[in-house]
């Protein structure tokens, strides 16, 4: 920490402290993104997520395009795990989404399938190194001042093992829940698929595709898994008309999600072939308009004020500050596991875990 000067706070979840920084003595020169998390007091599946986070970031060693960029990683003489990452300046796509909602200026088909094809590619860099991302969705999408979007938050990706296509997951994302989880299964490459179903839904429709049923002990498995049984989601009707996309989207994109959305994982579309589509896709929607959005990252002076008001929606403010720590959510429905397990194999919803 030494080495950098804080300009400001981002927008970023528990127990994370997401700054804007710039290396000292650089006088307006390139900014970073600083992630640091202290791993004392923290319980102890949280400090696995932040040593993951940075352990992944690491292992990635900036060999996609499309992936956030991690210029270091380190421990703070304080007891702070740290990662420096390259600036996104628009910031999470769920930002970017909250003015659409409230500027009223939707996405065109054509922008949306170019940002699902970005993170698609860092998707399928991934899977072709035997990583599973496991929290795609729009808190993780980063959006760039060029128009690009970068696939970043790797705080529980996990390596699948050696030959195996199927791991039990040490935490799971509620941005994109798939149902293998809920079942108690083992998940593998078509969990991020599911993950890309539900961003490409949530950029169409500006909602997720699903809602995650919580009760006073958690998540409701068994709600959620009957939402999911109930069949892939339809697209609503645009919410604004654009000049690009006159009549709504294209039964291509939602033939396509229909696909990825699938609750069977085993009938999901490889990363190649959702590679395939969105490039036919893209070809037949041609390259996007600019919309006109005004897109910004708010740049707060306190974390405490990033925190609470960073530009992510009410909702998810609200859902945070209730929750306390966002990876401890993430963590919990795999706590639940084993207290669900018995129950579900007795109704022979789920199969024995291996």
């Amino acid at each position: 920490m030494d080495r950098y000067e804080i300009l400001g706070y981002l927008p970023g979840v528990a127990p994370f402290e997401t700054m804007l920084v710039q290396k000292k003595g650089a006088g307006g020169g390139a900014q970073y993104v600083l992630q640091r998390a202290k791993l004392e007091g923290l319980p102890e599946a949280q400090q696995r997520c932040v040593i993951n986070a940075a352990t992944v970031m690491q292992q990635l060693a900036n060999g996609c395009p499309h992936q956030v960029l991690v210029v270091e990683s380190f421990m703070d003489p304080s007891g702070y795990a740290c990662s420096v990452l390259e600036h996104c300046e628009v910031g999470p796509a769920s930002i970017l989404l909250d003015a659409v909602r409230k500027q009223k200026e939707p996405l065109s088909e054509a922008q949306v399938l170019a940002w699902t094809n970005d993170i698609a590619l860092a998707i399928q860099h991934l899977h072709s190194i035997g990583l599973l991302h496991l929290s795609v969705g729009v808190n993780a999408a980063q959006i760039c001042a060029d128009g690009q979007a970068k696939l970043g938050d790797f705080a529980i990706a996990c390596q699948l093992p050696e030959g195996a296509s199927e791991t039990d997951p040490t935490a799971v994302s509620f941005d994109s829940l798939p149902p293998e989880v809920l079942r108690l299964s083992p998940v593998g490459r078509p969990a991020d698929i599911w993950g890309l179903g539900c961003f490409l839904f949530q950029l169409c429709a500006l909602r997720p595709p699903f809602e995650v049923v919580e009760s006073d002990e958690g998540v409701d498995f068994d709600a959620c898994l009957a939402k999911i049984g109930g069949g892939s989601p339809v697209l609503p009707d645009k919410t604004f008309n654009h000049k690009n996309d006159e009549g709504g989207w294209s039964k291509g994109l939602q033939e396509l999600l229909s696909q990825m959305l699938t609750a069977n994982p085993a009938a999901r579309p490889t990363i190649d072939q959702v590679l395939e589509r969105l490039y036919e896709l893209r070809t037949a929607a041609g390259p996007p308009v600019p919309s006109g959005l005004v897109m910004e990252t708010k740049v707060q002076p306190t974390e405490s004020e990033a925190y609470l008001d960073g530009g992510i929606d009410a909702d998810a403010r609200s859902r945070r500050r209730a929750s306390g720590s966002g990876l401890d959510r993430l963590s919990q429905p795999v706590r639940k596991r084993e207290k669900a397990k018995t129950r579900l194999e007795e109704q022979g919803i789920a199969k024995p875990m291996r």
